[in-house]
């Protein structure tokens, strides 16, 4: 199996931030897991990319989409490669927006 490489929009590192700060907010007892998560999730490998904002308010308006899931739409599309989510809304924009892709290579 090949190695893959994970990209995202630069804001990836502010909505974990973000998401880990209303976790420990409704759990104060699970903090310092939390934060252990946290700095594993900053820690991945994940190519940080710009992105293009006109594009992306384009994208949003066209799939209903919000312009923080619009952008990463944008970057699998921009970049050819599948887009991971567990957001249904998301995942259904994506598959509408690109063709399917295969599992294997021929």
């Amino acid at each position: 199996m090949e190695r893959a490489e994970l990209r995202a929009p630069s804001l990836l590192p502010f909505e974990l931030a973000s998401i880990a700060r209303k976790k420990i907010l409704r759990h104060p007892e699970k903090g310092a897991a939390i934060h252990a998560g946290l700095r594993l999730a900053l820690a991945l490998d994940v190519r940080h990319a710009e992105v293009d904002q006109v594009e992306v308010v384009d994208l949003a308006l066209a799939r209903s989409l919000s312009t923080y899931d619009a952008s990463y739409l944008w970057v699998a599309l921009r970049f050819g490669g599948e887009l991971l989510t567990f957001d249904r809304r998301l995942k259904e924009a994506s598959e509408r927006a690109a063709p399917r892709r295969s599992a294997r290579k021929p």
